[in-house]
């Protein structure tokens, strides 16, 4: 059961399973999205994103934390050389894209292992969401922020027309 944690960030359907994931590095599983039970995740951080490609589950959280698994039961944590907190995780064309503060980028092939990328953002901004459309990688974040990339390394700058947090 969920119980009292009420802060739950992200959820993913993937092998046949739901993944929530949220505060004091809570993950819950359902196989139903009713019944849910608790699973140890290794860490106490707060966990924010999950997504499943690929026959893995990737979960972000604040410092850098990375966590994968297969089955969404046994969690393997992961070094994304990176401490910023991630937001947000997204997989398409056999690259797993995740965003967070400072203006964040990393990238894996298989979820375990990470690469920086540079945003070209400025350290004081933060990315907030990644997703994958139309044959790119879209970010948006502070201040109007929006960068595009045709293959998740290289990121350009677009004009959003505003100075507003975009989440």
């Amino acid at each position: 059961s969920i119980g009292i944690y009420k802060h739950l960030y992200g959820v993913a359907f993937g092998n046949d399973i739901f993944v929530t994931v949220g505060i004091d590095g809570k993950i819950y599983t359902s196989t139903n999205g009713t019944n849910w039970t608790a699973q140890t995740s290794g860490t106490t951080t707060r966990l924010r994103a999950v997504t499943y490609a690929n026959n893995t589950f990737v979960v972000t959280g604040n410092g850098g934390t990375v966590l994968t698994s297969t089955d969404g039961t046994n969690w393997t944590l992961s070094e994304s050389e990176v401490t910023s907190d991630i937001f947000s995780v997204t997989y398409a064309n056999s690259l797993f894209v995740a965003v967070g503060g400072g203006g964040t980028i990393i990238t894996s092939t298989d979820g375990s292992t990470w690469n920086k990328r540079d945003s070209g953002v400025s350290e004081g901004y933060y990315l907030y969401e990644v997703s994958y459309g139309n044959d790119q990688f879209v970010t948006v974040g502070d201040q109007g922020t929006i960068l595009s990339s045709t293959d998740g390394e290289t990121w350009t700058a677009q004009n959003s027309g505003t100075d507003i947090s975009l989440k």
